[in-house]
């Protein structure tokens, strides 16, 4: 039902509530459609009995409740008699309450809150006191959400960007419900801050604009984009850096190293519009592969500087551990407390020297090993049997 619940959003309908407090009605919260539909309900067995929304206006049927299929529903209940009630919705109209009806805790004066999902189905079912019955029922009305549409951005945060420097994001429209109107999208932004659409207008209930954005001045600024059919409007909050920032370069972009040995590169960090603070830096490589060090793991830049860090990638080749051949991705990240950068070399290991021990297979090794103690074996054989006997 949760899934149910994201992909059916009921719509507030504004035009409607505004209308009808012109008119100066009183509009009661029995079909308000909202994310959470709410609603309050006076119960009686007593007469008159049946439910209101108050202990003064009891009628039964009761008053009816009208929410969106799959919607959260949340009913305060009271009891307007001195005997226990509960409420439930008779969902396949048997009369009595089945698993998966929804069904509240008995209550008296003292009241309850009961929230549960309200099925998919759209049609008109019954609601009643479950202890009670009779009179004490009312409609309860599932209906199909209205058109509506969604508004994304991705990315949601641009930057940090060069001054005068162009950011983009990706504005998507997406339908919900059928949905199949013009959404017309306009930009508000802090003030300082360039924002342009590629098109501000989306027909046909789907779409996307390309969102530019700029400044000239280094800041923190937000932006929201705001997507308008007719009553509906929803909006995308975007954050878009500008100004101090710094660049990590490697001084090569990969690296051949040989078992059983080691090579060094150097990475370059470089403060940009101003940038001044310490910079945290992380060398991984996949494990089973070769090793890396960072010296020093942190760099302190101040504005307008340069720093530099030396990695350091090893290898090893022996009996017990050996890099094996291959290649590597050897990933560094570069932190700041406001920024972040990373940067990647390839490693690429190959066989060591064919001399020494220590670079050949273990079966090899052990095969040696094995030879030479037969070898000693058969010549104190040897020797002994070459005694005279005494």
């Amino acid at each position: 039902m949760l899934a149910n619940r994201r992909l059916f959003k009921p719509i507030i309908l504004s035009s409607l509530l505004i209308i009808i407090g012109i008119l100066g009605l009183t509009f009661p919260l029995h079909s308000i459609q909202a994310s959470t539909a709410s609603f309050a309900l006076f119960g009686s067995f007593s007469p008159p009995s049946g439910w209101g929304s108050t202990s003064t206006t009891i009628t039964s049927p009761g008053p009816a409740l009208t929410v969106m299929a799959g919607q959260m529903v949340t009913m305060t209940l009271n009891s307007a008699d001195v005997l226990t009630h509960n409420w439930g919705v008779d969902y396949n109209g048997n009369g009595v309450i089945d698993s998966g009806e929804p069904l509240s805790s008995n209550f008296g004066s003292a009241g309850t809150t009961f929230t549960f999902t309200a099925t998919t189905a759209q049609q008109t079912y019954t609601y009643w006191c479950f202890i009670h019955k009779g009179a004490m029922r009312g409609s309860f009305i599932v209906q199909a959400p209205p058109p509506d549409f969604s508004i994304s951005a991705s990315p949601t945060t641009i930057g940090p960007l060069n001054y005068g420097a162009q950011g983009t994001s990706t504005i998507t429209i997406s339908p919900m419900n059928g949905f199949a109107g013009t959404v017309t999208l306009s930009p508000s932004s802090s003030m300082g801050l360039t924002a342009m659409l590629s098109s501000t207008s989306i027909m046909g209930g789907s779409g996307t604009s390309t969102l530019m954005v700029s400044a000239s001045t280094a800041g923190t600024y937000n932006l929201n984009i705001t997507g308008t059919s007719g009553a509906l409007t929803h909006s995308v909050k975007i954050t878009v850096y500008v100004g101090a920032d710094f660049t990590l370069t490697p001084g090569q972009t990969s690296l051949n190293i040989s078992q059983d040995s080691s090579s060094t590169d150097t990475l370059t960090l470089q403060s940009l519009n101003g940038f001044s603070g310490t910079v945290s830096l992380a060398a991984i490589l996949p494990s089973g592969g070769p090793s890396a060090t960072l010296d020093p793991p942190t760099v302190t830049l101040s504005p307008g500087a340069s720093g530099q860090s030396t990695v350091h990638v090893s290898t090893s080749s022996g009996i017990y551990s050996s890099t094996p051949p291959g290649t590597y991705t050897l990933n560094v990240t570069a932190k700041s407390s406001t920024v972040s950068h990373s940067a990647t070399l390839a490693i690429t290991v190959t066989s060591g020297a064919s001399s020494g021990a220590g670079n050949l297979p273990i079966s090899v090794i052990a095969g040696i090993v094995v030879a030479i103690v037969a070898a000693v074996a058969v010549a104190v054989l040897a020797i002994r049997r070459s005694r005279p006997k005494k």
